[in-house]
């Protein structure tokens, strides 16, 4: 073994380590799933305010009918169960991280600082969303008739001892919107000078609509009662739009994708060798160079030269050159933060290709096999079909993986921040990121190197297996590897099949748009 390989065995070992640490501590972080599931339920809210113009003719039983055939039998009693099943994830989340800050002062609390400090603000962000979930709990439990349970709710968060999942007194804002909630369905009822604009501070969506109709009423604002019903029907209507459009793409979606496959396995079934999946299925590629150089391509160039190009272009360089340029306050934002997080990945994602192209360099001229881009219909075909299929193999994992995880492993926070970002801007930056940025990269290192590379040792099938494994560990979230990886499979098949890294990133930008656009329709709230 040369010098050169010794030193790549032993990066590697420790790269592989410290992604494998990675992935076990991304067990202690809550997916983003659970909070999907509430933008949706506070979509369903809104939506069920609706009522179809007069000259549908609609009678009152028919739209009950239609109501429950879209929103379900019971959804205010459906919602109540989803935002407390929530809360009580929430507080299981605090507990392991108040664990973790427990075993950390006590293994080495004299080099734990900085770790604290992340692990403090963790469990502040938490407990910030436990006492949120709180307020949203007890306003539900009025609108299903139980007031009481309401304002004992919202009574163990104006309490000075220790409530339930706290150590602390919750967030001034969130006692002041407790305590005007509870004046509002007391006996008689208490309105406080703040209340308005506390209601408005505190809550979102559906929930401010109900607290400020229960403002109006009380002090018979029949003006501003009614001005709010528009409101609240504008947006009733927006809601059911946004509605008809996740459920009519996933329909769509779901639908193409297991009719492709069906035909593809069926016509696999038939016509064998000469299929459509069996097209190059055993060719593997002529692999001039060996494993030493894959290590220095994958875990020099992307795990090492990639991530910590981030680190030092997003958190040293970036912000240097927006000092210069008098742009700190545009930092700030969310337009800035997201068009730094894409220059920060062009930039790291360009010196981690120059590694691959310092790697394979000496091996030039290719074969003609390498690298092919060819953008034509057939790779067009390719990559929108494989995007169809990976639809219901990719959802039916992810059902499996929700079981597994219990809502734990952590997520992408590329996704959170889309999910909140409300700035079209900034939407637009992060499109680019995930929608282009990242699929062009990652077809180059993970479809276009690493699996045709894997055929010198391994066949096909394997190469596509372990380089959907590697492109899975590499988001560094032990929730999303097994949703990754089949989305990774789907990827390989096409590449080997259509041998066209425009299929796979086709398909691959396709992905993360859906998934993007998903989340901006999610977490988009009325003004």
């Amino acid at each position: 073994m040369t010098t050169k390989q010794g030193l790549l065995a032993v990066l590697t070992a420790l790269v592989v380590s410290l992604i494998g640490l990675t992935l076990v501590s991304s067990l202690n972080r809550p997916q983003i799933q659970d909070r999907l599931e509430l933008a949706q339920t506070d979509l369903l809210l809104q939506a069920s305010e609706w009522e179809p113009p007069a000259e549908w003719q609609v009678s009152p039983s028919e739209l009950e009918v239609l109501q429950a055939q879209i929103l379900g039998e019971d959804l205010l009693a459906t919602a109540l169960g989803q935002y407390e099943n929530a809360r009580i994830e929430t507080a299981r989340s605090l507990e392991t991280v108040r664990s973790q800050q427990s075993d950390l002062l006590r293994v080495n609390p004299e080099v734990a600082g900085e770790q604290l400090g992340a692990i403090e603000a963790t469990i502040d962000g938490l407990q910030r969303q436990s006492d949120e979930l709180e307020l949203y709990i007890g306003l539900l439990q009025t609108q299903t008739g139980d007031t009481e349970a309401a304002r004992e709710t919202w009574q163990m968060l104006t309490r000075e001892e220790v409530g339930r999942d706290r150590d602390a007194r919750p967030d001034p804002e969130i006692v002041t919107a407790a305590t005007v909630a509870i004046g509002l369905w007391s006996e008689p009822t208490q309105v406080l000078p703040i209340a308005e604009e506390s209601i408005r501070a505190s809550f979102r969506g559906w929930f401010r609509d109900r607290a400020l109709a229960r403002l109006y009423e009380t002090e018979g604002e029949r003006d501003r009662l009614a001005a709010l019903n528009d409101r609240v029907e504008a947006n009733a209507g927006d809601a059911v739009r946004k509605l008809a459009f996740l459920t009519a793409s996933s329909l769509l979606g779901l639908g193409s994708g297991l009719t492709i496959g069906a035909v593809l396995l069926v016509q696999r079934w038939r016509r064998g060798s000469e299929a459509l999946l069996a097209r190059n299925a055993d060719t593997t590629w002529d692999v001039p160079w060996g494993w030493d150089d894959i290590a220095q391509a994958i875990v020099g160039g992307f795990f090492v030269v990639f991530f910590t190009g981030q680190f030092v272009s997003g958190g040293l360089i970036l912000p240097q050159v927006l000092s210069l340029l008098g742009l700190q306050a545009f930092a700030t934002t969310a337009r800035g933060q997201a068009a730094s997080i894409l220059m920060s990945y062009v930039l790291s994602a360009a010196a981690a290709l120059y590694v691959l192209y310092v790697t394979v360099k000496p091996f030039f001229p290719l074969d003609k096999t390498w690298l092919k881009f060819r953008p034509n219909w057939r790779s067009i075909l390719w990559g929108v079909g494989g995007y169809c299929c990976a639809i219901p193999i990719v959802i039916g994992i992810s059902i499996v993986n929700q079981y597994l995880w219990n809502g734990q492993g952590g997520s992408n926070p590329i996704l959170e921040v889309a999910l909140e970002s409300q700035d079209w801007w900034a939407l637009g930056f992060f499109i680019l990121t995930a929608a282009v940025a990242a699929p062009v990269f990652e077809e180059i290192v993970f479809r276009g190197f690493l699996l045709p590379s894997l055929t010198r040792y391994v066949p096909v099938t394997g190469a596509i297996v372990i380089s959907a494994l590697v492109f899975a560990c590499a988001h560094l979230s032990a929730s999303e590897v097994l949703p990754l990886m089949s989305l990774g499979i789907v990827l390989g098949v096409v590449y080997t099949r259509s041998r066209s890294l425009f299929a796979v990133m086709l398909l691959h930008g396709l992905w993360n748009s859906n998934t993007l656009l998903s989340l901006v329709v999610l977490g988009s709230a009325p003004n």
